[in-house]
């Protein structure tokens, strides 16, 4: 019995024996893919701790003023707690103009 030649229809490639995916042709996309998401990855990790030092430096800034406005209220011998500022604020705001009404005809 004859052992049938083989031609080169008949050779079977790495990709061929795994099958596609990515161990076929495309190993190169799925690498690409990954190097890309890793990249992302490292930008986002960085983008967050530059937030995150730019709101404990307004954090900070925030205090530091509060100190400010206490010492400055201090003297000159105004002293009063938030709500009465809040208040006083509000009041400074709507003093002087005409309460506006919007209604919606029908």
């Amino acid at each position: 019995m004859a052992v049938p030649v083989r031609g080169i229809q008949d050779v079977k490639t790495l990709g061929f024996l795994r099958g596609s995916g990515a161990h076929g042709k495309d190993q190169h996309v799925f690498l690409f893919r990954l190097a890309t998401l890793e990249l992302e990855r490292t930008r986002r990790l960085r983008e967050r701790e530059a937030a995150v030092k730019r709101m404990n430096a307004v954090d900070a800034r925030l205090v530091e003023v509060e100190r400010l406005i206490q010492n400055q209220q201090e003297a000159l011998g105004v002293t009063r707690n938030r709500a009465q500022a809040g208040n006083a604020a509000r009041a400074l705001a709507t003093a002087g103009r005409a309460r506006r009404v919007l209604r919606y005809g029908r």
